[in-house]
């Protein structure tokens, strides 16, 4: 199958009209974080798979899908535009350093120097690489966490043949990646915290609420099918999301393959039992 292929933005010349610095001075790294094993595991997710990719063809057809279906599909199409054919084995070498490093020591503690002792390069060499330096790497990271992240939600999805399913299965991914993957937290984490800084490039914040938006129609269509019957679906969506975000902090996973399928069922109740709640009671 045709690998979908991108928009050159996708890939960095949107950086040409940032502005951004080509260079940063060095900064020195906090005391190493208790996660940092876990990290440096999470890291070597992000390497290429070409079986990783999404399908460059939609799945039902739009005028006679159920939204859900539908929601599915836009997810789709937007993932469509990714072109990972110019990840070359240095590119992703810097990737998973800048996402280790971050895990380990704070995002705000990286820098070109660090990164370049990580992978045994020179920082001037990664320029070759990442032409605007450290936000353009923030960007691509994100990138790639995420067209992970929504491309296994549609490999699940696109294996249910009814609403309950397709909820349940929505619930299940997040839950277990949430559990299973440190660098989701990382990314959590910095999202929050742009909120109230604003340190990230504009970009990676624009790109984050778009993919955001479309991920979460697909719970809003599903709920609506489900029999979701108040007013705001969309607060009830993020109050669901919000769950799924924190499963670490809720749910005491052992480690072992019987606890995630434990904690993957107590977020089905509670997100299923909160179908039946007003947010907003009049």
């Amino acid at each position: 199958m045709e690998r979908p292929r991108l928009s050159r933005s996708w890939r960095g010349d949107r950086f040409l009209a940032g502005g951004l610095h080509r260079r940063e001075a060095p900064r020195r790294l906090h005391q190493r974080s208790p996660v940092a094993t876990d990290c440096a595991r999470e890291s070597t997710m992000l390497r290429i798979d070409a079986a990783d990719a999404v399908p460059a063809t939609a799945g039902a057809d739009p005028a006679h899908s159920s939204p859900r279906l539908q929601s599915a599909d836009e997810l789709r199409e937007y993932l469509a535009k990714a072109d990972w054919t110019d990840m070359g084995y240095r590119r992703r070498q810097i990737l998973e350093a800048f996402v280790e490093l971050a895990c380990a020591y704070g995002y705000a503690s990286v820098s070109m120097r660090n990164i370049g002792e990580k992978v045994g390069v020179k920082a001037p060499s990664i320029y070759r690489h990442f032409e605007h330096g450290r936000d353009e790497i923030v960007t691509e990271a994100f990138r790639w966490h995420f067209y992970r992240f929504a491309s296994a939600v549609l490999d699940e999805v696109d294996a249910t043949d009814n609403v309950d399913d397709f909820w349940n299965a929505m619930i299940r991914v997040h839950l277990r990646r949430q559990l299973e993957s440190p660098e989701n937290n990382l990314w959590d984490i910095l999202m929050a915290s742009d909120r109230i800084a604003g340190f990230l490039p504009s970009e990676t914040r624009a790109e984050y609420y778009q993919w955001l938006g479309l991920y979460e129609r697909m719970y809003e269509a599903a709920a609506i099918e489900l029999g979701y019957k108040f007013d705001d679906v969309a607060k009830f969506v993020k109050v669901v999301v919000k769950v799924l975000d924190t499963a670490s902090e809720w749910c005491r996973w052992d480690g072992t393959a019987r606890g995630l399928n434990h904690c993957v069922d107590q977020a089905t109740a509670i997100s299923r039992a909160l179908l039946g709640v007003d947010l907003d009671p009049a």
